[in-house]
């Protein structure tokens, strides 16, 4: 445990100022598992004898970190400091009881009701609910049987910790897991988000999300996959349900990321999109600097892969791009998640849609991506997860995917963004045109010539305007 305080040193600036504070604190939960399992992690779990929102808002002053109220009611809160490029968060509970042996009782699974008392050196293991013996034995087992009635979160974070640490669940578990899933409809949108996002951060989220399925939990919080697969969505129709379908989605997406990444494939349709990748030699080339895009943070502890994900398991839902913004909203994502979303399920299918189309112009991708903005490379992407699990049937769709990176990694100025030769002033004073949208209809315009080969500078811009005007019969 001491090893494991110091290897980080944000991690022992923290506790060092903790311990200066005069109050009882421990190590508990995650810390202590993540620790006994030598995971590195970046999250430290502390229970505090006294009031934890308050300790975390002066932590979050005095490192300049960010201060989330998770559960006014139950006194948890977050605080969140940047180092080294990464985030580490320091989550304050205050103990449930009036000790901390009866804290432990109250937590959720035996392998995270374990504490060491932090201050004044390092106490023993305090484990009375028996965890180190199932995290020896790889067991996720609740402490008692009101563990879910007292907070059902406790269901998707069993989900979630199955996944990240490869244990089994109890069996006694799985039913009481089982028995209590309509109760997660009540817990706050916010606490679902953060769950939700955690599973979807997995490397094999598809695992947790096939798990999530199958017990009936992702069903419960995304009501509208609780529905039939219908004709036309991802896998045969009417053979499984949308839940199912919209994993498939989902682990068909992670084998791109993972070959993104360097490394393999997983699963039935290894072998197929591994062929895929390869022989679209465009979209092979490019992966690694998607990886740093699906790398980027669109909120704070949330990088896009996770709503690049999240818009997979969405895309199988009828009219999925209009339906997704008021599901993303209902799980207080940002407004830059929600658009993201929206945008990617879009792009996707645009994407397919060019499988219809003879060709892939220059107009078709300058439109495509003045239409979703950065999100077409997600797009593109993700309708070829949809293919490969099983949803379209397009021969040319990896090099049309392909050929939407190639325009916007190496071909951005010609074909995605052009420089702009004309401003809306110059429109209003050289032209015609009166103020409205009709200017920017002009510009647009403008640029469409310009992506065509037709405008290559001001003087033809400007004449390409008024040209444009007259035919419009605008003035």
């Amino acid at each position: 445990m001491q090893e494991w305080l110091d290897s980080v040193p944000v991690r022992r600036r923290v506790v060092d100022y903790l311990c200066e504070q005069a109050v009882p604190i421990y190590l508990v939960g995650g810390t202590v598992r993540d620790a006994l399992l030598g995971r590195q992690g970046y999250d430290i779990d502390v229970a505090v004898a006294g009031t934890a929102l308050s300790l975390a808002r002066q932590v979050a002053d005095y490192f300049h970190g960010a201060f989330v109220e998770m559960d006014t009611a139950r006194d948890v809160g977050r605080v969140v400091l940047r180092a080294g490029g990464e985030h580490h968060h320091v989550d304050f509970a205050g103990l449930r009881a009036e000790d901390v042996v009866r804290d432990l009782w109250a937590r959720d699974y035996t392998i995270n009701a374990m504490a060491v008392s932090l201050c004044g050196g390092l106490g023993e293991l305090l484990d009375p609910t028996g965890g180190y013996d199932d995290l020896r034995a790889g067991l996720l087992r609740v402490t008692g049987d009101k563990a879910f009635e007292d907070d059902p979160a406790r269901i998707l974070r069993g989900v979630r910790l199955r996944g990240s640490l490869g244990f089994a669940v109890a069996e006694e578990t799985e039913e009481l897991m089982r028995e209590w899933l309509p109760a997660l409809r009540f817990v706050s949108a916010e606490r679902v988000r953060d769950e939700v996002a955690q599973i979807l951060a997995l490397d094999d989220a598809a695992e947790s999300l096939y798990y999530a399925a199958e017990l009936g939990a992702l069903q419960t919080v995304l009501p509208p996959l609780s529905a039939s697969n219908p004709a036309g969505a991802e896998g045969p129709a009417g053979a499984e349900g949308l839940a199912l379908a919209a994993v498939r989605v989902v682990r068909a997406l992670e084998d791109v990321l993972r070959l993104s990444g360097g490394r393999a494939a997983s699963g039935e349709i290894e072998t197929a999109i591994v062929d895929n990748l390869r022989s679209a030699t465009t979209l092979w080339t490019y992966l690694p600097r998607l990886q740093e895009h699906w790398a980027e943070e669109l909120s704070v502890g949330r990088a896009r892969r996770v709503a690049f994900k999240l818009a997979a398991l969405l895309s199988v839902l009828p009219q999925a791009a209009a339906a997704s913004p008021d599901i993303t909203r209902e799980l207080k994502l940002s407004a830059a998640e929600v658009r993201f979303v929206r945008l990617t399920i879009e792009g996707s299918e645009r994407t397919l849609a060019f499988c219809d189309a003879e060709a892939l112009g220059p107009l078709d991708i300058h439109r495509y991506y003045r239409a979703v903005g950065d999100a077409g490379l997600d797009g593109a992407v993700l309708a070829l997860a949809r293919q490969q699990a099983g949803g379209t049937a397009c021969d040319d769709l990896e090099d049309r995917a392909g050929r939407l990176l190639e325009a916007w990694f190496t071909e951005h100025e010609r074909l995605v963004e052009p420089p702009r030769l004309l401003s809306g002033r110059e429109v209003l004073q050289q032209t015609s045109a009166k103020r409205g949208p009709l200017v920017g209809q002009v510009l647009d315009a403008v640029r469409e010539a310009q992506v065509q080969g037709v405008v290559h500078d001001a003087d033809e811009a400007l004449a390409f305007a008024r040209a444009w005007l007259d035919r419009q019969g605008a003035g």
